[in-house]
């Protein structure tokens, strides 16, 4: 007998007319679709097609998808069964972050904050803090790790020598940029160089060489890590 629709091509037609559908087809002339293997476990039958659950896809939803920003992985990775294997400097479940320098193991040695470029491409370190007043206008720190320190004033007023971020004063005068006057010389400014001895006292930093260094990422800065950046703003 000849079975209907010959199986429609999705089966063998055995004898008395009856067609052995292949998998994945059903009916008496095996012409109509079916869910197989219940969508894999991650989606529901749907009028013969599976509608996949978040994450997963393809025709029985039995591929993973990974996370991402508009496209998978964000566009800085690859994706792997549902995991991203990131690329260059990118981290994170989706590589949506980026990786700046480290100093003392702190991202911008704790004196700045992980930004991208104007291209949204390339991590860089935007170093934050100044100098009290009246040198507030001058950045404390510069470098791509922001692990550089700059004097108040580079000149010192003409009354020291910069060296290593602070002014070594004149006999005679004193201050972050030996701008004040006083009875004895002052080697590196007024307050020293000095403004640490433990962890403790950099409220939540970290004290290195009798210096606070701050969690930048925090947006912490200040001589002990006690000023927080109020806004941040793209460049």
């Amino acid at each position: 007998m000849i079975c209907p629709r010959a199986c429609s091509g999705h089966g063998a037609c055995l004898k008395h007319g009856v067609c052995k559908c292949d998998d994945h087809f059903a009916g008496v002339g095996c012409n109509k679709k079916t869910c197989a293997d219940g969508c894999s476990g991650h989606g529901k039958c749907v009028d013969t097609q599976c509608k996949c659950d978040a994450m997963w896809a393809g025709e029985l939803c039995a591929f993973r998808v990974c996370p991402g920003d508009s496209e998978e992985c964000t566009g800085h990775g690859e994706c792997n069964d549902g995991v991203c294997e990131c690329t260059g400097q990118w981290y994170g479940e989706k590589c949506d972050m980026v990786e700046c320098p480290k100093a003392l193991n702190l991202t911008c040695a704790g004196h700045g904050l992980c930004q991208l470029d104007a291209e949204k491409t390339s991590p860089k370190c935007v170093c934050i803090g100044h100098w009290p007043r009246p040198f507030q206008d001058q950045p404390m720190w510069e470098g791509d790790d922001c692990n550089t320190k700059k004097c108040a004033d580079p000149k010192c007023g003409d009354r020291g020598t910069c060296r290593d971020g602070h002014c070594a004063c004149k006999e005679g005068y004193a201050g972050e940029g030996c701008q004040n006057e006083s009875e004895a010389g002052s080697e590196g400014g007024s307050n020293g160089s000095v403004n640490c001895k433990k962890d403790e006292e950099c409220n939540g930093g970290k004290c290195f060489k009798e210096h606070c260094y701050c969690k930048g990422t925090n947006g912490q800065w200040g001589e002990y890590c006690h000023r927080r950046i109020k806004e941040i703003r793209d460049f």
